[in-house]
């Protein structure tokens, strides 16, 4: 079986609250697609949202960006995945 490696952008811009649940729905997807060797990164411009990563050691785990653009611009190329944009912590 061949893995296809995928690398994601996950707009939080326009997310206007992140409660307990969202936070561990964001952490299992990130696992998942770690497991598989991708990477994920968030964008957010919200001070609100901002704030839980920042309060958190969430602020080690994810890249966190102002917009779609930024966060693909340096965008990891295949079997370069491995620490981008940082390890998740288990």
């Amino acid at each position: 079986m061949r893995l296809v490696v995928v690398h994601f952008v996950l707009d939080l811009c326009s997310v206007p609250i992140l409660d307990s649940r969202g936070l561990g729905m964001l952490i299992a997807i990130t696992k998942r697609i770690r497991d598989r060797e991708g990477s994920l990164c968030l964008t957010c411009v919200d001070e609100r949202i901002l704030k839980v990563f920042r309060g958190t050691e969430l602020r080690r785990v994810y890249a966190l960006y102002d917009s779609v653009e930024a966060a693909t611009q340096n965008a990891p190329h295949r079997g370069g995945l491995a620490g981008w944009p940082r390890p998740l912590l288990r």
